[in-house]
């Protein structure tokens, strides 16, 4: 891929993380209004998560975030198998 593809793609990618968080917050907001709010997120410090949540989303949020965090392993790690 080219520098430009790849400057574009993650232009994009960044612009639909923007719209995904507005989008959230929006939902968020208008579920607050009919009464009570469930969630859960998770912050990836390096491969460290920090999950939170109420009900049973921290779960789901601790199998996402293990399942992102495998993601960018395998991602990093296949440039250099393919050097060898």
């Amino acid at each position: 891929m080219s520098d430009r593809a790849l400057f574009e793609l993650g232009t994009i990618l960044v612009f639909s993380g923007f719209a995904l968080a507005l989008v959230a917050f929006v939902a968020l907001l208008a579920s607050s209004i009919r009464g009570g709010v469930k969630g859960g997120g998770a912050i990836l410090i390096g491969p460290i998560p920090i999950i939170f949540g109420t009900g049973g989303f921290p779960r789901a949020v601790l199998l996402l975030a293990l399942a992102i965090f495998a993601i960018f392993s395998l991602l990093s790690i296949l440039p250099l198998l393919w050097r060898a």
